[in-house]
């Protein structure tokens, strides 16, 4: 689904009643945003008519952007550990091949 479509999607669930999958659908046009690495898109929702739609697209986009740039945080927003495994030597020796 395209993101004009996904737009149109959330509208229509959120006036149907249907309020949090209208807030996911909001926020998956967000990632779309974000995926696209458009840190300046304009919000296609009002902010005064549709706040929690607007909301959940922006906390889409954003976190789309900050996880392509390697800057993934917690619900808290406290930066997540890293993990760094340092290469030690290559295995390619430690199994034995049945042609040798």
């Amino acid at each position: 689904m395209t993101a004009p479509a996904m737009v149109r999607e959330a509208v229509r669930l959120f006036n149907e009643g249907w309020p949090a999958t209208a807030q996911f659908c909001a926020y998956d046009a967000g990632t779309s945003a974000g995926e696209a690495l458009a840190p300046r898109a304009a919000c296609p929702f009002d902010s005064q008519v549709f706040p929690a739609l607007a909301a959940a697209w922006e906390r889409g986009r954003s976190q789309t952007i900050a996880f392509q740039a390697g800057q993934s945080r917690r619900i808290d927003g406290a930066p997540r550990p890293r993990l760094t495994l340092r290469h030690v030597g290559g295995t390619h020796a430690a199994h034995a091949h049945p042609e040798d």
